[in-house]
């Protein structure tokens, strides 16, 4: 296939539109015209751009006073008198037909732009109109896409931030404002899993059944639970549910990447279509799958005879490549530990650190662009890390580590593309053993052995104290990256934080029995967390210990979620 053929089927092959031959050769050629090649990575960044575009969703009255008005009614009526004149019969729906051809890029981008144009224009005649001024509607229409049907069985949950947790086989729901309780957020005929995951939105939850495994989406505000028939079974099998993630979200929203019982990696559709396994068993048990920021690629590790490798699937060409056979080639027993997208997305690449439970250190951290046929290992063969996290948000992405060295811990960086490792700063007391960015990249959390968290900025060279010790488990930032929340031993504390420094510590759900082990998630707007304890479960100021609410007599059973209803 020549350059000339092939531009009349790139559009037809980016919207997977071509028959599955002709869909091969275009893949094989592209593979080897850079040319080509080039004018596709220009649809797809035009695509990406305008998938991200920000959606609107009208009100109830706007929509009211749309298609309620004297100038929707007079369309129809201009509508309904053309077919009158010019009836024509039906016709069958077919896949668009790739001899027709694509435009060149720039029509490509011509046309995305008058799209957009003629959204804005349709706007302004809104606008000229009256139709965006308040006034009474005499009909309701729901302002939000519904997938499947409402639940005819229960009204609407309020709309608003709402905590979502699993408990005694069904997942509850809770508003972040006023005084409601829990209510139960899927059916009384359904029980659910301990695998489910809420939509980026916020606005859809998925999550899988009992038993049979079958996938359920439904809406925040517990309308239209849809069951996805096309979906395989997922954690029928034993042993499945316990590796997590086993069900993630693409960032675009618009796909569901799972695994199934017999341990292959699915990906489908947040409608419940096309329905695919993009691994097979013979190859190993799949986990761990990691959406790229544009949702065009997924990263997962493969495991086979206790062994793993680390792959990329490809959703625009359907392809999976094997980025490197071995998580640690110089240590096979190690496993991945993290593994993250680096942020360039017109540069796909990936970075991960792997681990060793014997030593209870971190063997190597990698990197693979998937534009080159190599991994590329940052950290010294002889280095000895002790722990490690990484933050997109400073420039092609970062590492900070903690080093042993001459029997002294440090922190140290390391450049998520180039090999070396530069020490910034002495870390007072013993080994340090976790490491966690704030959502701004600005300032780290650093643990130590013996549980005293300090705060680092400028990648560690400035480190302060903030005065906490005996801290146990993960501390949370708040999204704003205005507060830490951490577990000690007397409860769960919260800390506002100001240029990488302690403000203030708050103990949140004072004189409320706390469970030994706790789970806590920030809300999106960072203005309370919830929390779960031995009485119950909670959402709690992060400012004042005495101002919380207990939503639940019953404690979650396994992680938090944050919806948006309404």
């Amino acid at each position: 296939m020549n350059c000339e053929k092939a531009e009349n089927y790139l559009s037809a092959y980016l919207d997977d539109m071509l028959d599955p031959q002709l869909h091969t050769e275009v893949a094989a050629h592209l593979d080897g015209c850079a040319q080509c090649s080039e004018v596709v990575t220009e649809y797809r960044r035009y695509d990406t751009l305008l998938a991200n575009t920000p959606r609107v969703s009208p009100s109830a009255a706007l929509h009211d006073r749309i298609f309620n008005s004297p100038e929707f009614a007079a369309i129809l009526r201009q509508q309904a008198r053309a077919n009158e004149a010019h009836p024509s019969a039906p016709q069958p729906a077919e896949r668009r037909s790739a001899n027709r051809g694509s435009p060149p890029h720039w029509g490509r981008i011509a046309l995305q732009t008058a799209a957009v144009f003629v959204i804005l224009v349709g706007s302004a005649l809104l606008l000229k109109q009256g139709l965006f001024h308040s006034g009474p509607s005499t009909a309701r229409h729901g302002s939000t896409p519904v997938i499947g049907n409402p639940n005819p069985n229960d009204a609407p949950l309020a709309a608003g931030n709402r905590v979502v947790y699993e408990h005694d086989g069904a997942l509850w729901s809770a508003p972040e404002s006023g005084p409601g309780l829990a209510q139960r957020l899927t059916p009384s005929n359904v029980q659910v899993s301990s695998v489910w995951s809420v939509s980026p939105d916020g606005k859809y939850v998925v999550y899988a059944e009992a038993g049979s495994g079958r996938l359920h989406v439904i809406r925040a505000d517990r309308q239209g639970d849809t069951p996805l028939s096309s979906a395989s079974a997922l954690c029928s099998g034993a042993g499945i549910c316990s590796v997590h993630p086993a069900l993630v979200w693409s960032p675009d929203g618009t796909r569901i990447a799972y695994q199934a019982a017999d341990g292959t990696l699915h990906v489908v559709n947040a409608d419940g279509t096309n329905d695919q396994a993009i691994t097979t068993s013979t190859q190993g048990l799949a986990i761990s799958p990691l959406w790229s920021q544009d949702s065009l690629r997924l990263a997962y590790i493969q495991v086979n005879n206790a062994e793993q490798s680390v792959w990329s699937y490809d959703l625009v060409n359907r392809r999976a490549s094997q980025l490197a056979a071995h998580a640690d080639p110089a240590n096979l027993a190690a496993v991945v530990e993290q593994m993250f997208w680096l942020p360039d997305a017109q540069h796909p690449a990936l970075t991960w650190a792997t681990w060793d439970a014997t030593s209870k250190t971190i063997t190597g951290i990698f990197t693979r662009d998937l534009l080159q046929s190599n991994t590329v290992r940052l950290t010294p063969a002889d280095a000895h890390v002790t722990a490690a996290g990484f933050t997109p948000k400073q420039g092609t992405g970062l590492w900070l580590v903690g080093i042993t060295q001459n029997e002294t811990p440090a922190l140290a960086t390391v450049s998520a593309t180039q090999p070396g490792l530069t020490i910034t700063n002495s870390a007072p007391g013993n080994a340090i053993t976790g490491i966690y960015w704030s959502p701004t990249g600005n300032t780290a959390a650093i643990v130590s052995e013996d549980g005293e968290l300090s705060l680092a900025t400028q990648n560690g060279a400035s480190l302060a104290s903030s005065k906490l010790n005996g801290v146990t488990g993960v501390p949370a930032w708040s999204p704003d990256g205005t507060h830490l929340a951490a577990q000690i031993s007397v409860g769960i504390v919260s800390m506002r934080i100001s240029n990488g420094q302690p403000a203030s510590i708050t103990h949140l759900l004072l004189g409320e029995p706390l469970l030994a082990n706790m789970t806590m998630l920030w809300a999106p707007d960072s203005q309370s967390i919830a929390i779960t304890a031995a009485s119950g479960t909670y959402l709690s100021s992060p400012d004042n210990g005495h101002t919380f609410k207990q939503v639940d007599t019953q404690t979650a059973a396994g992680p938090f979620g944050w919806s948006v209803a309404g």
